[in-house]
């Protein structure tokens, strides 16, 4: 296993349990955030957009080892993943650094694009016989080369990259402090 495969289990993780927390809130009106430390709150309020940054940075890097070091070939679904997540990182690197948080009007389009094409491909490798042709350079985008814990396939990272930066995009505007 590869430092990568944990990282998008704690991810996956994460992004499980802040959703349940804000299914809780919302349909239950149960908030559960008030047992997590204030401090914890506000670090990630204040610091979103560089979560953000490094969430886009660690994929953008990720990708480029499969490719360059491990001699993986990206498919075109692949190659249209990383249009969408590569300029990420440089947008939020800029918003960190300026602490802009309009980002979120040209970061969040780029995501939702990106997430709609890597959740494809993960249907697409879920149900090879669904698929349209997507074979580039003789590679098709329906071929699983890397799987970890029998379920994190490259697509699958970066579904988790691109929930991973929505969440960290909108994180200020959901409103999670607690009320100890």
């Amino acid at each position: 296993m590869t430092l990568i495969a944990y990282l998008t289990l704690a991810a996956i993780i994460a992004l499980v349990l802040l959703l349940v927390l804000l299914l809780l809130r919302a349909v239950l009106h149960v908030d559960l955030f008030r047992f997590i430390p204030t401090s914890v709150l506000t670090l990630l309020n204040k610091h979103s957009l560089w979560l953000a940054f490094a969430v886009a940075l660690f994929a953008t890097l990720g990708s480029l080892y499969f490719s360059e070091v491990q001699g993986l070939a990206p498919c075109q679904l692949c190659w249209y993943q990383r249009i969408f997540m590569y300029p990420l990182s440089l947008m939020f690197l800029i918003a960190a650094l300026r602490h802009d948080k309009n980002v979120v009007r040209y970061a969040l389009p780029l995501s939702l694009f990106g997430l709609i094409i890597a959740l494809y491909q993960v249907y697409i490798q879920v149900f090879p016989e669904s698929a349209l042709s997507c074979i580039a350079n003789g590679i098709s985008c329906s071929d699983i080369n890397v799987n970890y814990f029998g379920f994190i396939t490259i697509p699958v990272m970066s579904v988790v990259s691109f929930l991973m930066v929505i969440v960290a995009t909108i994180l200020p505007s959901l409103n999670l402090s607690n009320t100890k």
